[in-house]
């Protein structure tokens, strides 16, 4: 089961992720914030656009393939913390994100 947590970076601020059962990364916001709440509020943004505007994979250098979710604008949310050697493996990555935010 995925779990969301709220991370301190080395600098003060703050970022979400989500890890896997596993405990590892499948997203991460990308941006960082100030205190809590304001990660807190990105998550629900995160959440609403989720159901709304469904990420998208893209190609990264070397071949291997990442996802982000864009408001309507294109301003990055979050983005995948993994990279794939497949796009299959990309979107089902994607699959599973969604459907956890649009649950939570």
């Amino acid at each position: 089961m995925a779990r969301l947590e709220i991370l301190a970076t080395a600098d003060g601020n703050y970022r979400w992720c989500l890890r896997a059962g596993n405990y590892r990364m499948l997203a991460a916001s990308a941006a960082e914030f100030a205190d809590r709440p304001s990660c807190l509020r990105h998550v629900e943004l995160a959440t609403a656009l989720a159901g709304t505007h469904p990420p998208f994979a893209q190609r990264h250098a070397g071949g291997r393939w990442g996802w982000v979710l864009a408001d309507g604008d294109g301003l990055v949310v979050a983005r995948s913390v993994a990279e794939y050697t497949r796009r299959a493996e990309c979107v089902e990555a994607m699959a599973r994100v969604v459907d956890f935010l649009v649950r939570a």
